[in-house]
């Protein structure tokens, strides 16, 4: 598992894959690749053939795949407000997917996912942990919270990401980075 804190990411303690942080002020356009401006070209001699057509979708179709393979599925721990500050940013990352929350309720758990457009809300924090579909999680609850679910989310064999304080005391600080480097 792997460890990452909000002032560290892209540098996580222990192996795993690399988790980059992301500007949210940035903005992706699509674009034309026969205009450095994006704007389509309305010329009728730019023209592809078929065969063109055919090898840029398998290329496509190639990439898709290989980024798919590194895609890393979040899920969050809890409804805070600072999720609205991860989740733009979870949604421009490539190797990024929110696919769950978890709330103390399922009734909150599912008023949080559909305000947020989350595919799948979870009744209690192990609940998202269990499922295997999940790779990395965010842990946004009370301070008090933070050890034991990041904890939990480790032995799950969840990557990490928990807001700050990661802990209140030194002494959990060790027993987090202990327990992830035996994952």
């Amino acid at each position: 598992s792997t460890l990452i804190t909000p002032s560290a990411l892209g540098a996580p303690l222990s192996s795993g894959p690399q988790i980059s942080s992301v500007d949210a002020s940035k903005r992706y356009r699509a674009g034309s690749p026969k205009s450095a401006t994006g704007a389509c070209s309305q010329s009728s001699d730019l023209r592809t053939d078929d065969a063109d057509v055919t090898r840029a979708a398998d290329d496509t179709d190639d990439a898709d795949r290989e980024l798919q393979a590194l895609m890393l599925r979040w899920g969050i721990l809890g409804t805070a407000r600072i999720n609205r500050r991860l989740i733009p940013a979870l949604r421009l990352a490539r190797r990024s997917q929110l696919v769950a929350v978890a709330s103390r309720t399922q009734a909150r758990a599912d008023a949080y996912a559909a305000e947020w457009e989350i595919p799948r809300a979870f009744a209690g924090y192990q609940a998202l942990l269990d499922d295997p579909g999940i790779d990395a999680v965010y842990v946004s609850l009370p301070n008090s919270e933070h050890v034991p679910w990041t904890l939990a989310a480790v032995a799950a064999g969840k990557h990490v990401l928990c807001e700050k304080p990661m802990a209140l005391a030194a002494t959990d600080i060790d027993r987090i980075q202990a327990a992830a480097t035996a994952a």
